[in-house]
């Protein structure tokens, strides 16, 4: 299944090693506090969605608030919108 080519721009952008340009995007990127904190973990700290849905930012255990498929969705609307940012940013460099 091939991705969607928003979510691949943003995959290559978030895996650039210098972490102040990507500290930069994602500020720069207008994500919720959700969609933030979902990107961060699973494509920067490489958390996998599924221990994302079973606990809290400082590692303890929680009920699960969020179903697998709700933290999938808030991932890829996330990763959309830094795509999209990316993709707008180019088209204005170019001009």
């Amino acid at each position: 299944m091939k991705r969607n080519s928003l979510v691949e721009l943003a995959k290559k952008a978030l895996s650039n090693p210098n972490q102040q340009e990507v500290d930069s995007l994602l500020k720069a990127v207008n994500l919720s506090r959700l969609q933030k904190e979902v990107v961060i973990r699973s494509e920067i700290n490489k958390t996998d969605l599924e221990t994302i849905c079973n606990f809290d930012k400082e590692g303890n255990p929680k009920k699960k608030i969020y179903s697998y498929s709700h933290i999938v969705r808030i991932k890829k609307e996330g990763m959309e919108k830094i795509g999209q940012y990316l993709k707008d940013n180019k088209t204005i460099k170019k001009r």
